[in-house]
């Protein structure tokens, strides 16, 4: 994979230059020549920015980095003090730090004081397993995790806390204490540290909470976002799309300046926490978090850091302080505040780290943000000049000039992915890539050709003219053949919750299905699962059951080869009309690929 990365640069390279790119780029005579040079630039840069192979060697050289990183941030976040930080002559910025405590302070206490956010009622309405895995927990379903496993935290306490919390849920209860009197309670030392991908220098960090923990933090993330969207009109679901338009508007006139933060997940120290937020917060922040990180060679280290990714309220928590250091500055600048309630984009925006502010609050808002134990990427921070960047958008003099990234190509179903990227791309800026899909479409071992409207992993997407010019008589009925299920399909065990009288021990083996195939009677997979009655009936009430089943592991990708019609072919789909490809891709399609296809 090393050696296909290699030569679709030099292809890319290529296909570039013929169409006009010009490396070494000085200066431009016009706007039109400027946003185009940086177009074709921003692929050049993304293409393979991203993009991770099978190597050992590298795979522990991108690990060890990010393992560096994070011991160095978690260092910062020990030594962080507010009196290091902010000096005492100076008074803007004390009194910028003064109103982010304020705000924060109204923040958690609606009512203008006479009530407070934070309460044991409010977060146990909003208890939940999350998506990913616990720590001591190998599958990652709800019925799995809270009816028929240990439950894992960190102190006996948490535990007596959560139990406490589903009192008032009978049938939670039910299955809690006839899961206990089984499966019992495991206190661990904190989370486990692993990595996933990020970039071909370095990996990304994730932490793994214990269950119980992980409960009271979606408990906590379920209260924060509500008021969030209460306080700051901030919805985390629609917030991207507004954290855009201000970028955009942004690069075409200089209004706003977009600020990227440095590894801002893992910077908010405990010792900030405690300085800056009501103490009743603080205590239930520190009541949910991991201690203690476990890393990958066995070793354990304490966080100094109140929270990491993979915790569950990391994100809005973030939000939140950002949101009243942007509101902190406008209040000092005496900029008049305008929220994101409803459609309305405002005049600021926070979606995590990503920060958007008026040009003239840029820098106090920087100076507020370092002094709080944040480190701004100046790099991939602008408050002048015709660029921004924001919640995956590149905008240049108001164009997008997103490129395409490839993380990796380790069967058919990537490349088709990658191919069809390009395609649109290629259909969104005018700039034909021959070479470069050509050599992708050349390393595929089976092609599948279909229409397009399928999703990008379904095959090779190419305009119905194509398609009946090579394709014999009988499947010209928009019949064409592709991967299952339109991309590719997760396999994991499949178990039916039966009556318990039917199970023998307390122990049972369920006959699964992998999805997507029959049952194999020489092979049949086999699923543990220990009948827990009242979390079955937990689980369905929580509409986590399908038909009776559920998975209890997702543990590798596979792809079945299925026959399917299409009544509308050449239909793009309405996102990729409003973004202006529309029939565009249907032509450059056919100039990338035509003289490719047999």
């Amino acid at each position: 994979m090393h050696n296909c990365a290699s030569n679709l640069a030099q292809f890319l390279e290529s296909d570039l230059i013929s169409s006009g790119w010009d490396p070494e780029f000085l200066g431009p005579k016009l706007p039109s020549d400027e946003c185009f040079q940086a177009t074709l630039s921003s692929l050049d840069k993304s293409l393979l920015k991203k993009f991770t192979y099978e190597d050992s060697d590298k795979e522990g050289e991108r690990n060890k980095a990010a393992l560096d990183l994070f011991l160095a941030k978690n260092e910062d976040c020990r030594h962080w003090s507010l009196l290091q930080k902010v000096a005492s002559d100076d008074r803007v910025l004390q009194e910028a730090i003064g109103e982010v405590k304020s705000n924060l302070d109204r923040f958690f206490h609606p009512e203008y004081g006479k009530d407070i956010l934070l309460t044991f009622n409010s977060i146990s309405e909003g208890l939940d397993v999350g998506k990913g895995a616990n720590v001591g927990h190998s599958n990652v379903d709800f019925y799995s995790k809270l009816t028929c496993s240990p439950l894992t935290c960190t102190s006996v306490a948490l535990a007596e806390t959560y139990r406490l919390m589903i009192s008032r849920h009978p049938t939670w209860l039910a299955a809690e204490n006839r899961r206990e009197s089984v499966m019992g309670t495991r206190i661990v030392t904190g989370s486990v540290l692993t990595y996933v991908p990020k970039t071909e220098k370095i990996s990304r960090t994730i932490c793994t909470e214990p269950l119980a923990n992980m409960l009271l933090q979606k408990g906590i993330e379920s209260v924060l976002l509500g008021r969030l969207r209460t306080v700051f009109g901030i919805d985390l679901t629609y917030q991207p799309d507004k954290n855009r338009s201000l970028a955009r508007i942004g690069s075409r006139d200089d209004s706003f300046a977009t600020i990227d933060l440095s590894s801002a997940s893992d910077l908010n120290s405990i010792g900030m926490v405690k300085e800056l937020f009501p103490p009743s917060v603080y205590r239930w922040l520190d009541r949910a978090r991991s201690p203690c990180a476990v890393l990958p060679n066995g070793e354990t280290i304490e966080l100094h850091m109140i929270s990491s990714m993979g915790n569950a309220f990391t994100f809005p928590l973030q939000t939140i302080i950002f949101a009243c250091v942007v509101k902190a500055v406008y209040e000092m600048l005496n900029i008049k505040i305008r929220y994101p309630f409803g459609k309305s984009l405002g005049n600021f925006a926070v979606f995590g780290d990503d920060i958007i502010v008026v040009r003239e609050a840029y820098n106090l808002t920087c100076r507020v943000l370092e002094a709080i134990g944040h480190q701004v990427n100046i790099d991939k921070s602008f408050s002048s000049g015709p660029f921004r960047e924001s919640c995956g958008t590149d905008w240049y003099l108001g164009h997008d000039v997103r490129g395409v990234y490839i993380k990796r190509l380790d069967d058919d179903c990537d490349f088709y992915s990658a191919i069809n990227r390009l395609n649109i791309w290629s259909a969104k800026h005018m700039v034909l890539l021959p070479r470069t899909v050509g050599y992708l479409l050349s390393q595929c071992r089976k092609r599948f050709y279909v229409p397009m409207h399928e999703v990008e992993t379904a095959g090779v997407r190419i305009p119905r003219f194509l398609y009946d010019d090579r394709m014999p008589r009988k499947h010209h009925k928009r019949l064409y053949f592709g991967p299952a299920y339109r991309a590719v399909v997760i396999v994991g065990y499949k178990v039916k919750l039966t009556s318990e009288e039917s199970l023998t021990g307390e122990v049972a083996s369920y006959r699964s299905n992998t999805s997507g195939q029959k049952l194999n009677p020489k092979g049949t997979y086999l699923a543990h699962a220990w009948y827990n009655a009242d979390g079955h009936l937990l689980a369905a009430l929580a509409g986590r059951l399908r038909g009776g089943y559920f998975f209890i592991r997702e543990f590798r990708r596979r792809t079945v080869v299925k026959a399917r019609r299409s009544s509308c072919w050449d239909y793009v789909g309405p996102v990729l009309h409003e973004s202006g490809v529309g029939d565009d891709l249907l032509v450059v399609t056919w100039q990338n690929l035509g003289n490719l296809l047999p």
